[in-house]
């Protein structure tokens, strides 16, 4: 795993958690240590998803342990600067739950989200707040019904360029593709992907690990604008870089879930 020049390319994590009881250094830290290749500063994006009921982007801290964390020329991105000049963007973003039980992730929207709208109004009204709508994989959730309305929209939607489904570290290693992925792409979608943190002690480790490789010059004043230029004149997928969960651990992480003294509240 080869660290990307920032001069022509850097890594981006497009479905990261950060859950009450940790703090922007440990997620800063994991990222950190999971995008790099070899020595050197890092430089990368994490796209915060987060809930009605959790909202931390407006409160990073100016400065924990190594990081100090800066404003951008954008309202809805930070930028994270580490004493060895490691720059992580954040991205304020939104996860979002429809009437069909669908996740979908709102890249560069601050704004609350509305959940329980139907999945063509979700994605309606994160396109037109100038956000970027993602579909990411989670564990029986592209199953059934609710795997038929993700193949529907797929059908309904030509090759948008503001839509995109998205794989996750949470998935084995071993498991096989999933085909709703290949179905999006052969309709001209792109396809991203992201770490997704479980709320889990000890999760934030995960942070950085999965993600996407971009091609193009990291701009530290308005990174959000640039990466979603870059992203919507792609004709392919992405490069993913890093790895997903093996199967035992995935096991594991799913009774965890389970379990109310692991779960962060």
């Amino acid at each position: 795993m080869s660290q990307t020049d920032p001069s022509t390319g850097y890594r981006v994590d497009t479905h990261v958690h950060l859950y009450p009881g940790t703090t922007a250094a440990d997620m800063l830290d994991a990222a950190q240590a999971n995008m790099r290749g070899k020595e050197g500063p890092v430089t990368g994006m994490l796209c915060l998803t987060e809930t009605a009921t959790l909202s931390r982007f407006a409160d990073l801290p100016a400065q924990e342990r190594d990081w100090n964390i800066t404003s951008t020329d954008e309202a809805v991105t930070q930028l994270a600067h580490h004493k060895d000049g490691s720059r992580i963007a954040i991205v304020a973003g939104r996860q979002i739950v429809t009437k069909e039980r669908l996740e979908v992730l709102a890249l560069g929207m601050p704004a609350p989200p509305s959940d329980g709208l139907s999945l063509d109004e979700t994605v309606a009204d994160i396109t037109e707040k100038q956000a970027l709508a993602v579909l990411p994989w989670g564990v029986g959730k592209w199953m059934g019904d609710r795997g038929n309305h993700v193949a529907s929209l797929i059908d309904r939607r030509t090759a948008p360029r503001e839509i995109f489904l998205a794989d996750s570290a949470v998935r084995p290693r071993l498991w096989p593709r999933p085909s709703l992925l290949d179905q999006a792409e052969k309709a001209g979608w792109l396809c991203l992907a992201g770490s997704d943190p479980l709320p889990l002690r000890g999760d934030v480790a995960r942070t950085g690990r999965y993600g996407i490789e971009v091609s193009a010059p990291f701009d530290p004043q308005t990174p959000f604008a640039t990466f979603k230029t870059w992203l919507m004149e792609q004709t392919t997928s992405p490069k993913f870089y890093g790895r997903r969960d093996s199967t035992p651990g995935m096991v594991v992480n799913q009774i965890l879930l389970r379990t109310p003294s692991r779960i962060k509240t």
